[in-house]
């Protein structure tokens, strides 16, 4: 092992272990610094150089000064110091017992970056086993532990890393890639879409909340959904029921934990902070938790704006600010007969929109691997709430980091009428919605119509829907097709282009319904298309028509004689006018 001493004694040392030493190593490295001045205050009974003579394995005499015989130190020795050493000065007396030691191997798998590998790809085994070295080994004993803070000159967000080896993953220099918050630039947020015609088949909202709610004050404004009677979550049954959010194709199912307060807001929008912020934070719902609070996998941020002295405070909000003064530090529930329900009715229609990246939670630990979602819609609170959460903690805030090389999207709910090819909103669905009622099978799908003008034109068009197999028999006299039918010639019809001023503009090339991204569906949703300008018009039968797209469809949708073809170029027209006479009247035939 290798130990590194400040120069003062009794000042903070930095060691990395590798092997048997643990907490022993800690102690021999007090010793090596300074014989003269013991550091700490319940040292076992064994001499600086006893400790020397350990570490270095000499056999030589002992010095004369020392006035006694040296003796190698027994493996029961070490036990014996190792077990005064943790009556000593424990960290956490619970977490004692049963930790492996760390090793090359350990150390092997966590990435460049210094994050364990399963912190990003869900190992939970490995996670535990990482867990329960940091926190075996975390503190140095007879070492106070400083508590971290958002402006402290010793425990500021730059030092959390320092201040505790759980916090390590807290240091910007590891992590910062993948930390929050962040700001989030509008520019960059890939629109995306959940619904039933996407990979991801609803949007995050919460389910249940009838349990009470209590409020603590622990460097932020703090409220506890999840709280149990003793600090531990694998005892379901002293654990009050917590919202859920349903499993979806992005995270599994999920409970909430706590909700933290911050002001002003943590996260920022195109630069721009919000005067508070909330921030929900769930654990996955079936892992069993051995600490509080839970380590977070999915997060909701809710931002507020000051709307003014007169801006109206949603009744859960009011409830909250109303008890501000009495919150103290240990959980209390103050705001009495409030249930979590009455918030999630208000928030839950809020997440229609959304941003969504992944990060970290913004407070030491500052666990890696939360899924961000922070609502679109800023909501507004009156002056003196803002004011009010303003003096009770200060600004709580940690430092921004930069978006980087990390992917955010900005998700919307699927609109009620969006269509598809295929899928649960497939060609069978269309008739189902009263906008596309004549693309259904007449009066049982045209009924739903609030008149019988529009059932009656609903019906008619049912009947000359297309694609359609078009049949390339001529009828032609003394032939005879088996009874199949024939197309009637009747002679040439020619079409007239007239490309206007099309030429001298630009074609607008995009993919229809192409609001969400990535632009792949597995149910066929989307249709590459082109925007003619310039007036394009083309006459037929004496009919003027307007071209206003190209459309491509793989394969063709019409057919010649059952037969498709590999793709099919549609021009959609729309009809504008007619070839008059000169008295402004239409020429006829036309159609």
């Amino acid at each position: 092992s290798q130990h590194l001493c400040l120069t003062s004694p009794c000042g903070r040392m930095s060691t990395h272990h590798h092997g048997r030493l643990g907490w022993v190593g800690v102690l021999v490295a007090l010793a090596l610094c300074s014989t003269a001045v013991h550091c700490a205050t319940n040292r076992p009974e064994l001499s600086d150089f006893e400790m020397l003579h350990v570490v270095t394995g000499d056999t030589g005499a002992q010095p004369a000064a020392a006035g006694r015989k040296v003796q190698r130190v027994t493996e029961a020795q070490w036990n014996s110091v190792d077990a005064k050493l943790m009556d000593s000065a424990p960290a956490h007396p619970q977490m004692l017992s049963g930790f492996e030691p760390y090793t090359d191997g350990l150390d092997a798998q966590t990435t460049n970056s210094g994050v364990p590998d399963s912190l990003l790809d869900g190992d939970s085994v490995l996670h535990n086993r990482y867990e329960d070295w940091i926190r075996g080994y975390q503190r140095i004993p007879n070492v106070p532990e400083v508590p971290w803070s958002y402006d402290g000159p010793d425990s500021s967000p730059d030092l959390w890393s320092t201040l505790n080896k759980n916090f390590q993953l807290c240091d910007p220099d590891l992590t910062g890639k993948m930390s929050s918050p962040i700001n989030i630039p509008t520019d960059r947020a890939l629109p995306a879409c959940y619904g039933d015609s996407f990979p991801v088949k609803n949007g995050p909202e919460w389910v249940g909340g009838a349990e009470g709610l209590t409020e603590l004050f622990d460097r932020a404004y703090t409220v506890d959904v999840q709280h149990c009677e003793q600090e531990c979550k694998i005892c379901d049954a002293k654990c009050k029921a917590a919202p859920e959010i349903a499993e979806t194709s992005e995270h599994k199912a999920m409970v909430l934990d706590r909700i933290v307060f911050h002001t002003p807001s943590e996260h920022k929008i195109d630069n721009v902070a919000a005067a508070l912020e909330l921030q929900f934070y769930h654990c996955i719902k079936d892992e069993a938790q051995d600490h509080m609070p839970c380590t977070p996998k999915l997060a909701f941020a809710i931002l507020f704006q000051d709307g003014g002295a007169s801006a109206s405070n949603p009744a859960w909000m009011s409830k909250f600010f109303g008890t501000l003064s009495k919150v103290g530090n240990k959980p209390q529930e103050l705001a009495k007969g409030m249930k979590f329900e009455e918030i999630s009715a208000a928030i839950n229609p809020l997440f229609t929109r959304y941003y969504n990246y992944v990060g970290s939670q913004t407070s030491p630990p500052c666990y890696q691997g939360v899924q961000w979602m922070v609502g679109k819609d800023v909501m507004e609170l009156s002056t003196s709430v803002i004011e009010g959460f303003k003096m009770r903690q200060g600004e709580n805030v940690r430092p921004e980091f930069q978006l980087g090389y990390r992917q955010l999207q900005l998700m919307s709910k699927e609109s009620d009428t969006h269509w598809t090819y295929d899928g649960p909103r497939g060609e069978k669905w269309w008739p189902s919605q009263k906008e596309y009622a004549s693309c259904g099978n007449g009066a049982p799908d045209c009924e739903k119509l609030s008149n019988q003008v529009l059932r009656d034109k609903c019906i008619a068009e049912t009947k000359v829907q297309s694609p359609v197999d078009i049949y390339t028999r001529e009828c032609m006299p003394n032939k005879n097709y088996g009874g199949l039918p024939c197309v009637q010639p009747i002679g040439l019809r020619p079409i007239k282009f007239d490309v206007g001023t099309s030429s001298a503009e630009d074609l607008l090339i995009y993919i229809k319904d192409g609001e969400c991204q990535p632009l792949t569906n597995e149910f066929n949703a989307y249709t590459y298309a082109v925007k003619v300008p310039g007036n394009v018009k083309m006459t037929y039968v004496n009919t003027i028509y307007t071209l206003s797209e190209i459309e491509f469809h793989t394969p063709s949708e019409h057919s010649f004689d059952g037969m498709l073809g590999v793709m099919e170029v549609q021009f959609k027209m729309d009809k504008t006018g007619c070839v008059t006479t000169g008295n402004g009247k239409c020429v006829t035939p036309n159609n």
